[in-house]
């Protein structure tokens, strides 16, 4: 019965306005749809500007910090060594409250893989200017963003995407070259313009 009130309303008020009361709901659905999308633009801008201020403290480290970081995505420069990147060999420590401590790094520390100090892995760095280490900050940081987004990712071929920019990040600091995206076919014009 009350049912039957709210439809006769709902049929009563559409008509009044001359809308049929398909066209209303419609319209909600269509307020709710757009209403959602600004949501996810202003998530999408307060991540990007996060991801801005982390590469901004990170550019405002110490040089010493940022050769620790990049030394992860840096190959070991000792003779006949296959290691691509360093790795922690030191447990990370949990204190009694549950909080995790990092340990205390320094540049003698044995990589976990190839056993050779940190110092064999950032000994290319220093040469470097500034800009091209923060550069390669730059990527490092994207890096650890598209892995972290891999692992959430449940589309299959997103997930592909994201590996993919991930190893061509890593690869790109490993040689300290720029990245460029580039398929098996090339890039467009795929096909070779004859004149």
């Amino acid at each position: 019965m009350a049912s039957e009130d709210i439809n006769s309303h709902a049929t009563a008020s559409s008509e009044e306005t001359g809308q049929s009361a398909s066209s209303n709901l419609q319209e909600e659905s269509t307020k709710d749809a757009n209403s959602a999308k600004p949501q996810a633009q202003v998530n999408r801008t307060s991540n990007l500007q996060k991801i801005r201020q982390r590469k901004q403290q990170t550019y405002n480290l110490p040089q010493e910090k940022k050769l620790l970081k990049l030394a992860n995505y840096s190959a070991c420069q000792a003779e006949e060594c296959k290691c691509i990147g360093w790795k922690n060999a030191q447990p990370i420590l949990k204190s009694a409250k549950g909080e995790i401590q990092q340990p205390v790094i320094n540049f003698f520390d044995p990589c976990k893989i190839c056993t050779h100090p940190l110092e064999n892995h950032i000994k290319h760095l220093p040469v470097q200017s500034d800009e091209e280490i923060n550069r390669l900050l730059g990527m490092a940081i994207d890096a650890d963003n598209i892995f972290a987004n891999t692992h959430r990712e449940v589309d299959p071929d997103t997930k592909k995407v994201y590996i993919y920019l991930y190893k061509l990040l890593r690869n790109c600091i490993f040689s300290m070259t720029k990245p460029t995206v580039e398929g098996p076919l090339g890039q467009p014009p795929f096909e070779r313009p004859n004149i």
